[in-house]
């Protein structure tokens, strides 16, 4: 065999703990060693894991960390010795000089996890010098897991610092110190390599049950691996509480109760290298380093007298040129504030399930978390934006199937889905924001598919919520003045599909373009390959089918090609997504009242339905107070997509506010605003520049493409009525075909020419059930009018004006129905034959009303 072979074998072992102890890192040690003498297959395997594993090193840049090597070993005394009293203290003198080899390198292992550590009833103290004190430090803190995140390794050997020097030549020349006095100053022990990263503490976790506990490990392993490798993707701020996870908290004491403090916390390790000392290792006894200094100077006593007196400085020149000597063991390593612990465990052990790594990477690798756009095209891709954020665990189940089915869309957009693998395609035309038409194509294409499930994976909707960005994004569209345009735009960028069940594995496909022999069938795959699929191939004139990636494959070499798809076969088989279903829009996803302000603004796709589009206040004190027609004319912004809209409004006197009984009619109406007809001819006393004209505009939201979110509660009813004027008549009933109540507010205008500026006066003087009495004073020669009614209902007793911070009360804009102009004749001479029982029953009615209608001895029927 030969050696590179041999070396990659060994990898493996270690790589899949055959025969041995699983060792990622030695497995990388073997993997590039066969790799560095020629073999393709470590090469290969290198490259799987630096572009799927969680746990393998990458190499990146070491930044943030102190500017020189003196700042890094004063920060965290690297040369000094360590004292262990219960917990670990650096010495009170250096044993080596602060100036020599520092070497430091990322961590390339995976997280290490302690189980029950500082438990009193293990009598056992790691962080006691004397063994035989088992007593716990007071301090230190007890808790069911314990891992440490190392980010970087540290090394330091140097020469033994002049104070130690000076202390062995003292040792040896003058008198003997007791070893209390060494590690008074020199500390117990003596490390020469460092783990700098962070460390977790969960508490409680062994009270969890399986459910939190797969949880709780699913979110730690998604939030290593993304801050770990700078991966995008959110993290909500729900609490763990809420899903009664077990504490986690830092040795500092900072708790992470959410899984966005959790990332963020991580990411400061990882990406911004904010760091401490988690772990001495390669520690000696300081008495050892202390025997072999004197041992190393003994020979000096034969020197003659007269050198003695260079002896001392010979001694300290000569100890300080002693290298250091550490011992590599593991057992020696000492973990701040972890005095004992039951169990020692990597972070794949301790997870146990190779399907939470194997999920993590896949929603890296497949963009789970992203949405599926529709392109205008019909093309479907991946969103380039994170749209969600997981609150459960998906479910990962085996699958063994393999079997061959035939489709045959409909419609060019059907067409494109089954194209990409997304199958579930019933409702998805009625899914908001899809720009799609229900173009036909050539119904005798048929999609031949030929599919071998891996895994299936579900996502429970309830488990998923929107990522932070997405529903910022949602509610910045929803403020603004085109919200229609602006959603349109947020999910053509986040997508318009998420699919809820995804199935993992490899699948052959290809179109045939004929006159369909039969009906569809589903047909289950064993081999050897049965007769009625190569039926069916040839029937429709298939000799290959394709993979995803375009190769292509006879359909005399199916049989193999399933069998080579088989996981069972080649764990490190690539997989590829075969199936989307149970497929929903990404507005399923968002929260109640967003769902609910987004109908509004869709406005049930009516096009004739009206809503408040915008308000304004414009001051009038361009005008000439000594005329009495004026002429203004307003623009808006932002402006319209055309000039089919309604204008509504009102004069108001600065000083006190009130609305003044003036004629107003507004037109030419187009998409940057409109003009306004003053007449103040019954109102002379009135400074007209010293008033200001209230005016709202209606239309249909998504005719304009504009609609301010200041009025989007008020339902609006929009009337148009044509009068026929009557000299001996001033007052005209309109009716309405719904029923009006108390705290309506009607809005009226005329459409007279701009041109006229005859003398007419226009006002409500009352209100019925399903009518309204408006009085018109004309001197328009024309016998019709043309009237543009609006009548507002809502809760709300005023209206918010677009860009300025005021409300409005509804009674400056028009007439606010109220009992004072209720006609309540008219309801003693409501037909026997009308809908009585509705008029009682109708929530408008007050008891006033009820009581007139009871007077007149109506029954309700």
């Amino acid at each position: 065999m030969d050696n590179n072979v041999a070396q990659y074998n060994v990898a493996v072992c270690f790589d899949d703990g055959i025969g041995t102890t699983k060792d990622f890192d030695k497995a990388l040690q073997w993997y590039k060693k066969s790799e560095n003498n020629g073999y393709n297959r470590a090469t290969e395997r290198l490259n799987e894991l630096n572009k799927d594993s969680l746990l393998v090193y990458k190499e990146k840049k070491i930044e943030n960390i102190p500017s020189s090597k003196q700042d890094m070993i004063k920060k965290w005394k690297l040369n000094h010795g360590l004292f262990l009293d219960g917990c670990i203290q650096p010495s009170r003198e250096a044993i080596f000089d602060d100036n020599n080899d520092l070497r430091i390198s990322l961590f390339k292992g995976e997280p290490i996890i302690y189980t029950n550590i500082n438990d009193p009833n293990l009598y056992t103290n790691l962080l006691a010098f004397n063994t035989n004190n088992v007593h716990l430090n007071s301090d230190l803190k007890s808790s069911d897991i314990c891992i440490n995140f190392p980010v970087i390794k540290i090394t330091y050997k140097g020469s033994l610092s002049e104070s130690f020097s000076k202390f062995i030549f003292e040792e040896i020349y003058v008198q003997s110190n007791s070893d209390k006095k060494l590690h008074n100053l020199y500390g117990h022990i003596y490390a020469d390599e460092f783990l700098a990263g962070g460390q977790l503490l969960i508490k409680d976790f062994n009270l969890a049950t399986s459910k939190q506990v797969d949880i709780l490990k699913f979110y730690l392993i998604l939030a290593y691996n993304s801050a770990k490798n700078n991966n995008e993707i959110p993290f909500h701020n729900n609490s763990f509480d809420m899903l009664f996870l077990p504490r986690i908290e830092t040795s500092s004491g900072l708790i992470l109760n959410t899984p966005k403090k959790l990332y963020n916390w991580l990411y400061s390790l990882y990406q911004e290298n904010i760091i401490d000392i988690i772990s001495y290792n390669n520690s000696i006894f300081i008495s050892q380093l202390k025997t072999i200094s004197v041992d190393f100077i003994s020979y000096l006593k034969n020197k003659p007298d007269d050198f003695y007196d260079q002896l001392e400085e010979e001694s300290i020149s000569q100890l300080k040129k002693l290298p250091a000597i550490s011992i590599s063991d593991n057992s020696n390593d000492k973990q701040p504030g972890v005095a004992n612990y039951q169990e020692k465990l990597s972070l794949e052990e301790w997870i146990g399930n190779k399907e939470y790594f194997d999920l993590v990477r896949w929603i890296n690798k497949f963009h789970f978390l992203q949405g599926l756009i529709i392109c205008d095209s019909y093309i479907i891709e991946n969103s380039k934006k994170i749209a969600v954020a997981f609150t459960g665990v998906p479910e990962v189940i085996l699958s063994d199937k393999s079997y061959f089915e035939m489709i045959n869309p409909i419609t060019e957009l059907e067409n494109n889905l089954i194209s990409n693998n997304i199958f579930s395609i019933k409702n998805i035309v009625t899914f908001p924001f899809i720009e799609t038409t229900d173009n036909l194509i050539n119904k005798d294409n048929i999609h031949i598919v030929v599919k071998c499930e891996h895994y299936e994976i579900l996502i429970n909707k309830n488990s998923i919520e929107p990522s932070m960005e997405f529903n910022d994004s949602v509610e910045n569209a929803l403020n603004s003045m085109t919200p229609f345009n602006d959603l349109q735009k947020l999910f053509n960028e986040y997508g318009h599909l998420f699919p809820l069940r995804i199935i993992l594995g490899k699948s052959l496909k290809n179109i045939a373009t004929n006159k369909f022999f039969g009906a569809f069938e589903k047909i289950d795959l064993k081999l050897p390959m049965s007769e009625s699929l190569y039926s069916y191939l040839n029937n429709l004139g298939i000799s290959y089918l394709l993979t995803q990636k375009g190769n292509v494959i006879k359909k005399d070499n199916l049989d193999e090609w399933i069998q080579n798809a088989n996981p069972n076969k080649d764990p490190n088989k690539e997989l590829e997504i075969i199936e989307m279903d149970e497929v929903i829009s990404l507005y399923d996803i968002l929260k109640l009242e967003q769902r609910r302000k987004i109908d509004i603004v869709l406005n049930n796709n009516n096009q004739d339905n009206y809503k408040i589009i915008m308000t304004g206040i414009n001051k009038l004190k361009d005008l000439n107070n000594s005329n009495t027609q004026h002429y203004k004319r307003i623009n808006i912004n932002p402006p319209l997509k055309d000039g089919n809209y309604e204008v509504f409004g009102s004069i108001i006197v600065a000083e006190n506010n009130l609305r003044i009984d003036g004629f107003i009619k507004f037109g030419l109406y187009d998409v940057n605003g409109f003009s306004v007809i003053i007449d103040t001819s019954n109102n002379k006393n009135i400074n007209i520049s010293e008033c200001y004209i209230l005016w709202i505009i209606i239309g249909n939201p998504l005719r304009l493409s504009v609609y301010s979110p200041n009025n989007r509660e008020f339902q609006v009813d929009h009337i148009k009525e044509s009068i026929t004027l009557n000299p001996n008549k001033s007052t005209y009933s309109v009716k309405t075909s719904f029923p009006l109540s108390q705290e309506y507010t009607v809005l009226i205008n005329a459409n007279f020419s701009m041109t006229d500026y005859e003398y007419n006066i226009i006002k409500l003087t009352g209100w019925s059930y399903n009518s309204i009495d408006i009085e018109i004073k004309s001197t328009y020669e024309n016998p019709i009018i043309d009237l543009h009614i609006c009548i507002l209902h809502s809760d709300y007793k005023s209206l918010k004006i677009d860009s300025m911070q005021m409300d409005c009360l509804l009674d400056s804009f028009g007439y606010v129905l109220t009992e004072k102009n209720l006609n309540k004749d008219l309801f003693y001479k409501i037909d026997k034959f009308d809908d009585i029982k509705n008029v009682v029953e109708q929530s408008f009615m007050d008891n006033d009303v009820k009581e007139l209608i009871s007077k007149g001895n109506f029954s309700c029927i």
